[in-house]
């Protein structure tokens, strides 16, 4: 966990508008403390009812973040102290990476009311709630601050006061009912801003797309991960990953919410539009490998290097259509098996495609052992019975013997 920034207990100004503003601000803080925290006690007796309030009210401290934008309320100085530097800490990634801009402001900030309640697994109150209209953000169990689940839900809260700006400084449709944000792009972004979890998630999601297990982009927008899925979580992380790396990202965010306010989904269908140079879902798919495969050439935490768990081999070794020669079939995003190109031998780009492959390839046998190259140059004669026309029956043949030859590799140690 990354110490607190520095943030500012209100003081005395010296100018006189200063000094009336600090102490109306006071005033209303410790009103609102008052009546929150409080309200446990209405059902005391009435000779215990003051006394215990004003105990309890004096044990309450304020603190505000460094520009003003949140005041954290709480018994523990210290906690107010980090809840206002974890909450600056995610706002400014947001406003930078996805060039949004909150209603929040010194005069008028998200107000932090931090409460030292364990809560319970069958606990009907959440441990962290918002209160959109009033700005407040009740945490109830101090020990999310600055965890994965307390990440997503402070995003959730800050993107929803970011579309009520965005609303109201482009004049689009007021907001008349409660939006509901998708699932992935609270949590994608909670991810995206965690420097060491976006490491990880490119890591994953490179691993198993060349493994050919990775979901289309449509399925990632549209499936809620369940508890324990860290693929389907690192996928949405990436989606975020690659809103913020286009160049009109502020215009996709817009978009996003002026879906939102109209009632729609943040699915694929919307994206396809979004995003520059897509005319259908399959361009869209489309970019999303491309950018998928530049998570090769990434450099997420400076100094880490990153090791990846497959081997390239076997990542060349996948074949997708649209892509290596390959034309588009009717199933145009799944990959396909090697069997198939059997039964597709006598189609034009056959010949092609054998040519080209063979000699990606064989780029890989350079400084590899020798069982890798057997591997290789077994792949490389099927290509060439392949390209040849050679029969169905020489052509499995082969196809198999270069399956069992990978199959022993990948099971040494």
């Amino acid at each position: 966990m990354t110490g607190p920034v520095p943030f500012e207990v209100q003081r005395y100004r010296e100018h006189a508008p200063c000094i009336r503003g600090f102490f109306a601000n006071e005033v209303f803080c410790l009103s609102l403390s008052l009546l929150v925290m409080s309200s446990s006690f209405v059902l005391a007796g009435p000779e215990r009812l003051e006394s215990e309030t004003l105990s309890r009210l004096t044990r309450y401290k304020i603190a505000k973040s460094k520009t003003g934008r949140f005041t954290a309320i709480g018994p523990r100085a210290l906690s107010n102290a980090e809840a206002c530097s974890w909450a600056e800490r995610i706002l400014t990634g947001m406003e930078r990476q996805l060039g949004v801009k909150s209603l929040l402001s010194r005069p008028d900030p998200m107000r932090m009311l931090l409460q030292t309640e364990v809560t319970e697994p069958g606990d009907e109150i959440a441990p962290i709630t918002f209160d959109g209209p009033g700005k407040r953000f009740f945490i109830r169990d101090l020990s999310l601050i600055e965890t994965a689940k307390g990440d997503e839900a402070l995003c959730r809260a800050l993107l929803a006061l970011c579309l009520q700006e965005s609303v109201r400084t482009r004049r689009t449709v007021p907001l008349r009912a409660k939006v509901r944000f998708p699932g992935w792009l609270p949590l994608g972004l909670s991810r995206y801003l965690n420097a060491r979890t976006r490491a990880g998630d490119s890591r994953a999601v490179l691993d198993k797309w060349q493994r050919g297990k990775l979901d289309l982009l449509k399925d990632v927008l549209s499936v809620d991960p369940a508890p324990g899925d860290s693929l389907a979580a690192a996928a949405q992380g990436m989606v975020v990953s690659w809103i913020v790396s286009m160049d009109n990202t502020k215009e996709v965010m817009d978009s996003a919410f002026d879906c939102l306010v109209s009632g729609g989904t943040l699915d694929a269908d919307w994206m396809f539009f979004a995003v520059r140079g897509c005319s259908s879902v399959a361009d869209l798919e489309e970019k999303w490998d491309a950018w998928i495969l530049r998570q090769k050439r990434m450099v997420h935490i400076p100094g880490l290097a990153v090791r990846f768990e497959d081997d390239r081999m076997d990542a060349a070794l996948l074949l997708y259509p649209g892509l290596f020669d390959i034309p588009l079939n009717d199933h145009p995003y799944s990959a396909i098996e090697w069997e198939r190109l059997v039964e597709r031998r006598k189609e034009p780009w056959i010949e092609g495609f054998c040519r080209k492959k063979s000699t990606d390839l064989r780029v890989l046998t350079l400084g590899r052992n020798v069982q890798a190259r057997e591997v290789i140059e077994s792949y490389c004669k099927f290509l060439s019975v392949l390209q040849k026309g050679g029969s169905e029956r020489k052509a499995g043949k082969l196809l198999e013997e270069a399956r069992a030859l990978q199959r022993r590799l990948n099971a040494e140690p």
